[in-house]
């Protein structure tokens, strides 16, 4: 049953999975959005003539990450200020228009093909597409190969990655990736990313799964007490936050990450669509003002829209996330890897928006 309420300060239609998001969203010291749902009575006034529509923004299951990002990203949105090249809905310009009629909006994605699709169907004006997908999505390749390529959509940010880490034990012998020949590894199941992206990683120092001596298929945190039991010699993950794998091992079992060189990264990302090397920021050092990162490659969130979508929206979102993003990233750990300069690599994963590629001077 769904539910009425005021959070923050803003109004929220809810089911009870909202709650979680809410909580996260308090993480990320950001107030929680509207929730857009089917079949529910909006709560917004229709825009009156001369107002940019508020935009909607699909967000992933409310119990995930995109969610609450694109809360996040929505309350940027919202208290953008407006520019002199800002065009709303009628077509008329200028900095004085109205930011919007209501606030900006979060609908719950199943996942990345059904935020593509509601891009499609224009049931949402932005949404969080993890990168593998983009760029199938773009290009018409893999469960898009039916459809073919999908020449509308365009990128507007590329946001925080996931990575693939392997943690060893600090006494052991594995120190590098060739060093993986002979090992036992935990990677989860086969049709996994941490499974995928540890295949690619072998490949790229010219090995393969014959080649390591025992495959483990348990999950994480089962891997590191394995690990940490002398049963097994590395455990993958994929992870925005390496810290917390690692905080996943008992009092007394001494681990590390094993170190990927930026070169390997590159080979490694080469033949998977979507994947890219990643800086996975650490926690600093006891005394330290500078954050450890973690030389990865793995997956981006991306933000995506079509592109006939309102180049004010798009242009007041990628403003607000170039303003924002050093505030964002410092508000959680699993959004530190957000940096200014990394946004409009979202060109990597498909063709920016006009607007968005207009504000980052492409």
């Amino acid at each position: 049953m769904t539910v009425r309420a005021i959070f923050g300060g803003r109004p929220i239609v809810a089911g009870v999975a909202f709650g979680v998001a809410a909580l996260v969203l308090s993480i990320l010291g950001a107030p929680a959005p509207s929730l857009a749902q089917e079949g529910e009575e909006s709560s917004l006034s229709t825009p009156s003539a001369g107002v940019t529509a508020a935009p909607v923004i699909g967000g992933g299951v409310p119990f995930g990450l995109y969610f609450p990002l694109a809360g996040a990203i929505c309350t940027m949105i919202d208290a953008a200020e407006p520019a002199a090249s800002d065009v709303n809905d009628d077509g008329e310009e200028g900095a004085d228009l109205p930011v919007g009629a209501g606030q900006c909006t979060v609908a719950p994605m199943a996942d990345s093909a059904r935020a593509i699709e509601a891009l499609q169907a224009a049931t949402v004006d932005l949404a969080l597409v993890q990168s593998d997908w983009l760029v199938h999505a773009v290009e018409g390749s893999s469960r898009f190969g039916a459809a073919g390529p999908a020449e509308g959509l365009r990128t507007v940010a590329a946001l925080h990655g996931e990575g693939l880490v392997l943690l060893v034990r600090s006494d052991g012998e594995i120190r590098a990736p060739s060093d993986l020949a002979g090992a036992r590894v935990s990677r989860g199941p086969a049709d996994s990313y941490r499974s995928l992206l540890t295949y690619a990683l072998l490949e790229a120092v010219d090995l393969d799964t014959s080649d390591l001596a025992l495959i483990g298929e348990e999950e994480v945190r089962p891997g590191v007490e394995k690990l940490c039991r002398g049963e097994t010699d590395a455990v993958a993950a994929v992870t925005a936050m390496p810290d917390s794998i690692a905080a996943a091992a008992p009092p007394g079992c001494d681990v590390d990450f094993l170190t990927i060189p930026e070169d390997i990264a590159e080979r490694a990302s080469d033949n998977m669509p979507g994947v890219e090397p990643l800086p996975l920021p650490r926690e600093a050092a006891a005394g330290a003002d500078v954050k450890e990162r973690l030389t990865s490659f793995g997956l981006t969130a991306v933000l995506t829209t079509m592109v006939d979508a309102n180049p004010t929206t798009i242009a007041r979102a990628v403003r607000a996330l170039i303003a924002g993003a050093p505030a964002l990233a410092a508000r959680h750990p699993a959004l530190a890897s957000i940096a200014p300069e990394r946004l409009s690599g979202a060109d990597r994963f498909g063709p920016l928006h006009p607007a968005a590629a207009s504000v980052y001077g492409k």
